[in-house]
């Protein structure tokens, strides 16, 4: 992204996806409902944002959200 290569780049969030399966699966074990269908949060990396993420793609966990 920094050489103009890449426009953008979809980066998971795998923290805020263990914390939605976890709540889910509590949830669940107590017979709460749970949705079908579960909408995980991502974060769309551009050129403008990419300095915020380290090496391997994720983001440090002080960063700002744009």
């Amino acid at each position: 992204m920094e050489r103009g290569t890449l426009y953008a780049s979809v980066a998971r969030q795998p923290r805020e996806l263990g914390k939605i399966a976890v709540r889910n699966a509590i949830e669940a074990a107590g017979d709460g409902d749970v949705p079908g269908e579960v909408k995980v949060p991502v974060q769309v990396d551009t050129a403008r944002n990419v300095a915020g993420a380290t090496a391997s793609g994720h983001r440090r966990e002080n960063d700002a959200r744009p």
